[in-house]
């Protein structure tokens, strides 16, 4: 505990000097960031030639992104870039709250979100380039999977947390999206931040985290339940979660046969996507309206994370309590996800029809990879990382 404590203002210095040095260059600064989250959030988990690894797989990520990805490739991430810019925290704050008092209905997270990065970009020098947001969502990830899967450790629930480390923090497909100035990475980070305290049982981290989290987004109460409740909960109480999701989303989605089928096609979605039948997927680059990306890391991912979980649970047949648990997590997540892409196109009069989940799954798929890791770690970790 006290060694946690003495790390917090080297964290702190670390971040701020980071910041200040991306006003000269952006590239070195995040360099220097990845030197320093892979020795902190690996030190005393990893051995030297897996911290290497980590460095290694994070640092060739990060440069691929740097030239092919343009950070604001969205309506959301423009509309954040542009309140970061021309507007303090004071005034976002007030505009929010002056428009909820009036019209009512949920906080928009445009306003909030731009009010944290505001907060955690203090000053104007800072967000000249949007590729500041790697610093930003880099912290956040990396620091909160590490306190996450320590929880889990530390009170009993994994054994080794080792290679559910090295996925999270060398994932691709996360890493291609901590580019991106939107507000996904931040958010899971905050849940998992809020997660932690309450497996720690430090239940008013717990409610802090957790009120920002909905501030940004309303349905985060329910991601961070996922989170806890393959560890926490008995049958009884997940049960009882449940009832509760499946009672909101049908009245959400005006119990509509067709979000709850899809429901289905998305749980298989959060673990394979993007779709490896569509040969443009397997394109080296791939050009849209907004950037350049590259689809096939993330269809070679998918597909790697499949298998592996396929051969885990039915030729190793490692189950457990644990690992269904954390099915049901994804499942959960996956009707959560998809009764939010319902409601946005129906607000939006936009038919859905069965395969059209309604919502950017290839993105929001992220929520589910702290319960992939944990699952793999479940079924091959107890010093078998090798395997």
């Amino acid at each position: 505990m006290t060694r946690g404590f003495s790390q917090k203002p080297l964290v702190v210095l670390a971040y701020i000097y980071l910041l200040f040095f991306s006003m000269i260059s952006t590239t070195i600064a995040i360099s220097l960031m990845v030197l320093f989250l892979v020795w902190l959030s690996t030190n005393g988990i990893l051995t030297y030639a897996q911290k290497v690894l980590v460095l290694v797989l994070v640092s060739l990520s990060l440069v691929f992104n740097i030239y092919n990805f343009d950070p604001i490739s969205g309506v959301d991430e423009q509309a954040f870039f542009d309140n970061l810019q021309n507007f303090n925290l004071y005034e976002l704050l007030r505009n929010e709250l002056t428009r909820f008092l009036i019209v009512g209905g949920f906080v928009s997270s445009r306003i909030t979100f731009s009010a944290l990065l505001s907060f955690l970009l203090p000053f104007p020098g800072f967000s000249e380039n949007a590729f500041v947001i790697v610093i930003v969502n880099a912290f956040f990830w990396f620091l909160s999977c590490k306190s996450y899967l320590l929880s889990l450790k530390s009170n009993g629930y994994l054994k080794d947390v080792k290679l559910a480390l090295i996925f999270l923090m060398s994932s691709p497909t996360l890493l291609y999206w901590m580019g991106n100035f939107g507000k996904d990475v931040i958010v899971i980070s905050i849940c998992l931040l809020s997660a932690a305290a309450y497996i720690n049982k430090k239940y008013i981290l717990f409610l802090i985290f957790l009120l920002v989290a909905l501030t940004l987004r309303p349905y985060s109460v329910v991601v961070i339940g996922c989170f806890v409740f393959p560890f926490c909960f008995s049958y009884k109480k997940i049960f009882l979660l449940m009832t509760f999701v499946f009672v909101v989303f049908f009245v959400g989605t005006k119990f509509s046969i067709i979000p709850f089928i899809n429901s289905f096609i998305g749980f298989i979605y959060l673990f394979l996507s993007p779709n490896p039948f569509n040969l443009s997927n397997w394109s080296i680059l791939n050009e849209t309206n907004d950037f350049l990306f590259s689809p096939i890391i993330m269809v070679v991912e998918s597909l790697f994370i499949s298998l592996v979980i396929f051969y885990g649970m039915i030729v190793k047949r490692r189950w457990s309590d644990k690992l269904f648990k954390s099915m049901i997590a994804i499942y959960c997540l996956s009707i959560c996800l998809v009764g939010v892409g319902y409601i946005n196109s129906d607000s939006n009069n936009v038919v859905l029809s069965v395969g059209n989940l309604g919502d950017n799954f290839i993105r929001k798929k992220l929520i589910v990879w702290p319960l992939i890791a944990i699952m793999l770690s479940l079924m091959f970790s107890k010093g078998k990382i090798r395997t």
